[in-house]
């Protein structure tokens, strides 16, 4: 029998704090979910495993990133984003670097969700070709592998603190920009890169189209490969990030199939091993504030579940486990099977799901 992992990234409409604001924060909004059945019932009986909250000011990553970098033991220096490099086959350190808009207000200036920009890899490599002499004077040699996944490497690694975009989107960058020692050097790349880029034809061919402009790139932070704690599963997601994680952890990864349900999430082939299947129902409606996807997120995951209400237990699966996240918070519980339930133990799930530190009635 095995573990199966639900990783339910944005389900959470937690209020994030700090001196930025952005992502998804409808708070108020939220107070609106519901829970249809088969899903309240499946989460009334559920038991919760923890309920981890992130109270820095500026935090580091996403709180499902968090719990991935425990679940795999990656180091703290690698960063999640960045593992797409072993998807890419990638196998030696690259600092892992996304070319965004960063939109220049009166009194800040905010980074759109890359998704966005839809960047065809035509223009990418262009844009790619133009930044290079730059980067390459200060040591460093840039790969465009996908027109929003980047990577740099270089004869030496500079100390640099980054935080991935997915984290500063929708934000003022002000408190994301890379810190570290050599902080300056990156700064003065980047000016470099906006300035290649100012009067770009990619950047013209864009404004005749109505897209926003490539202005600059962001810097996600470190990945190398590294010895993991996890034994072997599967991970099945879309994202490149999660797969080139697993690949890392020595897992198989695989590509979502569009017509799975919960019970049967994954390929054959996965069959008998621990399972994370990476649900991205919500992902990009808190990254762009979007409420009412987030609660058509919240729709679609219940009728995701419904065959599990029909007693469809996933093949060959023991213990089936909710990983949901928001801006600061990381809630995991349990999924007994039906036959497991105790009638007695009710939790209130909707007031779990949107205040933290509750827990069973």
């Amino acid at each position: 029998m095995s573990d199966l992992i639900l990783l339910c990234a944005g389900a959470l409409a937690d209020r994030s704090s700090g001196p930025a604001t952005g992502g998804f924060e409808a708070a108020a909004d939220a107070a609106r979910l519901r829970l249809p059945d088969p899903l309240g019932a499946l989460l009334r009986a559920a038991r919760v495993v923890s309920d981890a909250q992130d109270d820095a000011l500026v935090p580091d990553e996403l709180p499902h990133e968090r719990w991935l970098r425990g679940h795999f033991g990656a180091p703290a220096d690698v960063s999640i984003e960045a593992c797409a490099a072993a998807e890419y086959g990638l196998t030696a350190g690259a600092w892992r670097l996304t070319p965004v808009h960063i939109q220049v207000g009166h009194d800040r200036m905010r980074l759109l969700d890359p998704d966005q920009l839809a960047l065809t890899p035509e223009h990418a490599r262009a844009l790619a070709e133009a930044a290079s002499p730059g980067l390459a004077e200060a040591g460093f040699t840039l790969d465009a592998h996908a027109p929003n996944a980047w990577f740099m490497h270089g004869d030496r690694r500079p100390h640099w603190h980054a935080r991935a975009w997915t984290l500063a989107v929708g934000r003022s960058i002000d408190a994301y920009l890379p810190a570290g020692p050599e902080a300056r050097l990156w700064r003065r790349l980047f000016t470099e890169v906006q300035m290649a880029w100012h009067e770009h034809p990619v950047n013209g061919a864009r404004a005749a189209a109505g897209l926003p402009a490539v202005n600059a790139v962001w810097l996600d932070g470190w990945s190398q490969p590294f010895t993991a704690s996890a034994s072997a599963g599967c991970m099945v997601s879309d994202d490149p990030a999660l797969r080139g994680l697993a690949r890392h952890a020595g897992w198989q990864a695989l590509a979502p199939d569009p017509a799975a349900t919960v019970a049967a999430p994954v390929p054959p082939q996965a069959a008998g091993q621990a399972t994370i299947v990476d649900l991205a129902f919500w992902r990009r409606a808190r990254r762009n504030g979007d409420a009412a996807h987030w609660h058509d997120g919240w729709r679609r995951f219940a009728a995701w579940l419904t065959p599990l209400a029909a007693g469809a237990w996933p093949a060959g699966v023991d213990t089936l486990r909710l990983v949901l996240s928001g801006e600061r918070r990381c809630l995991t519980l349990t999924l007994p099977r039906r036959g497991r339930w105790l009638p007695w133990r009710r939790i209130d799930a909707r007031r779990l799901l949107l205040d933290p530190g509750q827990g069973a009635a």
